[in-house]
């Protein structure tokens, strides 16, 4: 259970990590080409929308942590039905 804690959330850091590296390199190198200087305030949901679509991607998107979530919840509860006092005595 640990290890596919562990795992799961070194590959999710890994993968924040690189969307946002790649959007804030792209951004900055637009801006420099003079693009977007317009909306600089509007920009941020843009970007969010940006490192979003990445993480989704890579398999790390809001509705795919959700369902690896669950997924170590469940492996959780089952561990710790083990030491279950009350369902030892009733089998």
């Amino acid at each position: 259970m640990r290890d596919a804690v562990v795992t799961y959330l070194e590959g999710r850091c890994e993968a924040i990590h690189n969307a946002n590296s790649e959007v804030v390199k792209w951004y900055v190198k637009s801006l420099s080409k003079g693009r977007y200087w317009e909306d600089l305030d509007e920009n941020k949901g843009f970007l969010h929308n940006q490192i979003n679509k990445r993480l989704y991607e890579a398999g790390f998107g809001i509705s795919q942590v959700q369902e690896k979530i669950d997924a170590i919840r469940f492996l959780m509860q089952d561990y710790f039905e083990k030491f279950n006092p009350v369902k030892q005595r009733s089998r």
